[in-house]
Parts: C-alpha cells; structure tokens; sequence
C-alpha cells in the first residue's frame, strides 16, 4: 500500500493565500493522486479534478468536496480509525463561506488535510502529527 508523505495543513493555508488559490489547485490534483493510489482506485483523474475546478469556478468544489470525504471515510476504515466523516461540515463551510477557496470554506482543506495526516500516520503505525 503506498502511503503518501504527510502536508502540513498551516502550509496548505498559507501557500493558497500566497499564490491566490493556484496551491490549493495544485493540493487538489496532488490529493486526488495521493487519496487515489491509497485506496487502490481511480474514479476520476486528478486532472480532471483541476480541469473541472478551472472551468465551472469553485462549484465543482462542492462535489469534489463530497468526493474526498467519502474516501477519507473509506481510508479510516482501512487503516482501522474510527470513522469521522466531515463531509458535511466541509460543505457547509463551503456554503456560509461563498465557495470552497473562499471565507469560511478556506477552512475546509485544513480539515480534509489534517484527517489524511492523521490516516498516513495510521497507516504508517505511528501517531505523529503534523501541523
């Protein structure tokens, strides 16, 4: 099982506020991959992930948000943590905050990153964390 190396989620902030959303595009891509090869699957390529994000503004954002909670489910339940699904506080962050890289649905990638962090480490068999 490949296990990807771990983000610190203050730096995914901090990078996408720098370059005015272009990292967190790059953090989509890079965590669809990474969540992808985890779980042994490839639904929809990371590309077209981005691609979807370019082209409808940050409505895809909704979905893909949906998306990458569910497969955080999936992972816990892999590693063997106990489920915590967020998926819907991630999309109602997305909501009060206008869209998934705006106001409050900033939050939301910290949270997603943060609950990949804490299933690598699982995954690893330590229980370090980044932040």
């Amino acid at each position: 099982m490949h296990v990807p190396k771990k983000r610190s989620p203050a730096w995914v902030l901090i990078l996408s506020i720098i370059t005015c959303g272009i990292y967190y595009l790059y953090w989509v891509y890079a965590t669809s991959k990474d969540v992808d090869e985890f779980l042994g699957e490839s639904d929809i390529p990371p590309i077209v992930h981005v691609l979807l994000f370019l082209v409808t503004g940050s409505l895809y954002g909704y979905f893909w948000d949906f998306i990458i909670g569910q497969k955080i489910v999936k992972m816990q339940c892999k590693v063997g943590l106990p489920e915590k699904d967020n998926t819907l506080i991630c999309i109602g962050l997305d909501i009060l905050g206008a869209g998934p890289i705006a106001g409050l649905g900033i939050i939301v990638p910290l949270i997603q990153q943060g609950a990949l962090n804490e299933v690598y480490d699982a995954a690893r068999g330590n229980s370090n964390r980044i932040f």
